[in-house]
């Protein structure tokens, strides 16, 4: 594998937006201002539930065709954006999921729009596949790398000796799916008045690295993505060509998206220790250009890769990308 040529020299501070944490108690009091902002006030009121459709939406290229739309109780008149979130398997009930946590998402949205933190908002949840890896790996870039380059992640294995692809990487026409399928059918089947609805997309790890790339590549179908915990390295591993090859891709599109909304973030626990230096990266792109109102990123110390830590997270993150 080649080394990076990025620039991944890390910052003095921890980067965590627009506040940094270089002590203990400037730590420990960020942490009790963050948890008083984003839990005791969204449950002051008791949260309306919504309604849950599962539909069956034929055309993707992996055996998975279902789709769950989450109706907010105010109804679909009141809607005034729409997130599309990958992984949607997991974001409702731990009874479920394969690892018995859920990201209670409805739960979160109820809260969020009955205390007015929110306006209105459709949900719709998009599970992953068998072939989760092969849909959520962003195909361009990918495919820039050098053929021996793109074997290389084609056949690495995980810690556990479990292959991380079982197909070909097929990033394009998954979203292909999301945009010309499933976007236009939750707009026949849901939103009378689609023109004026702006549309999101978010996913945590591998599901978070697809939705930035579905920004990039469909500009005109979303109006920003909710990236928590980006997978940038696409294996575990680090330095990764093919994290340089997709911060690189994020250079030469970022004229075309710098206008959307963005959200990241990521942890120090788990495999969120090999995101900072790329999401410095990142970071380093829209502070150039000047940008901070509609981009956010943050880092959470003791946060782990998993369910549990992308809940705590979501309320503010879907706070600052619908407002």
């Amino acid at each position: 594998m080649k080394k990076s040529n990025l620039d991944f020299t890390s910052s003095e501070g921890k980067f965590l937006g627009t506040f940094g944490c270089d002590s203990k108690k400037t730590y420990f009091n960020m942490m009790k201002n963050l948890f008083a902002a984003l839990v005791f006030p969204i449950f002051i009121l008791t949260a309306q539930p919504g309604r849950m459709d599962t539909l069956r939406i034929p055309g993707r290229p992996a055996n998975e065709d279902r789709v769950f739309v989450w109706i907010p109780a105010q109804g679909v008149e009141k809607v005034q954006h729409v997130l599309y979130m990958n992984d949607g398997q997991n974001l409702f009930d731990s009874s479920t999921t394969w690892n018995g946590r859920a990201w209670m998402v409805r739960e979160s949205l109820d809260s969020l729009i009955s205390n007015g933190y929110i306006p209105p908002i459709l949900l719709v949840a998009i599970p992953n596949s068998d072939i989760r890896h092969s849909e959520y790996t962003p195909e361009k870039p990918f495919r820039s790398l050098p053929a021996e380059v793109q074997q290389y992640y084609r056949t690495a294995v995980r810690p556990n000796g479990t292959s991380y692809y079982r197909a070909d990487v097929v990033g394009d026409s998954y979203l292909q799916y999301v945009t010309q399928r499933v976007k236009p059918e939750i707009e026949r089947q849901y939103l009378k008045n689609k023109t004026s609805i702006k549309a999101y997309i978010a996913g945590a790890s591998m599901g978070g690295l697809i939705a930035w790339y579905a920004v990039l590549r469909y500009p005109d179908a979303f109006d920003g993505a909710a990236c928590f915990a980006t997978h940038w390295p696409l294996i575990q591993e680090i330095p990764s060509a093919a994290g340089e090859g997709f911060i690189s891709y994020f250079h030469q599109r970022f004229h075309s998206v710098k206008e959307k909304r963005w959200y990241f973030d990521y942890g120090d626990r788990g495999i969120d220790t090999l995101y900072g230096p790329y999401q410095q990266v990142v970071d380093r792109l829209f502070k150039s250009n000047h940008i901070g109102n509609t981009y956010k990123s943050l880092f959470f110390p003791v946060h782990d890769h998993n369910e549990i830590y992308w809940k705590m997270r979501f309320p503010a993150a879907i706070r600052f990308l619908v407002n």
